[in-house]
């Protein structure tokens, strides 16, 4: 189960990575409205992170009991299938 510090590790991992890049593309179809925005912020908050971009949109995660975040470079291949986003 993710607990705070892992929250916080993978909130600096994202930070390091992809503070200030441009959504290229996004899957599933519910987030195709971030394409073309920017990752300005990254904020753990307990067991959440929020993604902000610009524009105004802010991305919740939280990764419930068994959630992860990878980061991949570009051509790596996925070590794990792609998780299915969930709304309220």
């Amino acid at each position: 189960m993710p607990e705070g510090d892992t929250i916080w590790r993978t909130a600096a991992a994202l930070r390091r990575c992809l503070l200030g890049q441009t959504v290229v593309a996004a899957r599933p179809a519910t987030l195709e409205r971030l394409s073309g925005s920017v990752l300005e912020e990254v904020h753990p908050v307990g067991k959440h992170l929020l993604l902000r971009f610009s524009g105004g949109w802010t991305l919740h995660s939280h990764m419930r009991l068994t959630g992860s975040w990878h980061l991949y470079r570009p051509g790596e291949s996925w070590r794990k299938r792609p998780g299915r986003p969930r709304h309220p």
